[in-house]
């Protein structure tokens, strides 16, 4: 199915059940109020495009994919573009760092490309995160299989309390709103918020 607002392939489960948008199209409508669909529609599709090229797909799948959702040919071919320029330096740190260069040469070469001192720290700064396997700041991961346990689990709740309120099926009072509870608590631990990195320990950065 596609998302009612940028048109990008998403599943059922990840469309909104009332306004059918998708989960970034939600975001950022709700992040920026008052913008128009068609800024809506153009800035999720470079995030989902985005996405794409950073889980390794190749631009020409990634162009073929803006060109479905709508997105004219000349169009989608400038998007994929100007993301894999913007992207370029933090491929090149990461194959130095990969490679063992220390931090000090990491940073030269960024500045050789054109990168100011502070870009190339924010820039190696990154990577080393990725590296980490750590999230950026204020992102979560879910972990499907306890969302979907903690789902069941309040379904549950759900139809204990129903049965318990009609008389249908009596059992332990309370024992819906104590389901529904852990339920609740099992669906936000699948949720794992990363911890704010030690800045100071994260890069060598250069001495005044």
């Amino acid at each position: 199915m596609r998302c009612s607002c940028c048109r990008w392939r998403v599943s059922f489960r990840q469309r909104d059940l009332f306004s059918g948008r998708c989960p970034i199209c939600c975001k950022i409508a709700r992040a920026m109020r008052g913008l128009d669909r068609e800024t809506i529609a153009r800035t999720a599709l470079r995030t989902h495009a985005a996405a794409c090229l950073n889980r390794g797909l190749s631009p020409e799948i990634v162009e073929s994919r803006l060109i479905a959702s709508g997105v004219p040919p000349q169009a989608a071919a400038m998007v994929v573009r100007d993301f894999m320029a913007d992207r370029a330096p933090y491929q090149l740190a990461a194959e130095l760092l990969n490679g063992g260069v220390p931090l000090g040469e990491v940073r030269r070469q960024l500045v050789e490309k054109g990168l100011e001192m502070g870009e190339a720290v924010a820039v190696i700064e990154t990577v080393q995160q990725q590296r980490s396997g750590e999230l950026p700041e204020g992102e979560s991961v879910q972990r499907p299989e306890l969302a979907f346990l903690g789902t069941v689990v309040i379904g549950g709740g759900v139809l204990l309390l129903i049965g318990n309120t009609s008389g249908l099926c009596v059992s332990v009072p309370f024992a819906g709103f104590i389901t529904m509870t852990v339920g609740s608590a099992l669906f936000a631990a699948s949720r794992r918020r990363r911890r704010p990195p030690e800045r100071g320990a994260v890069v060598d950065r250069p001495r005044e």
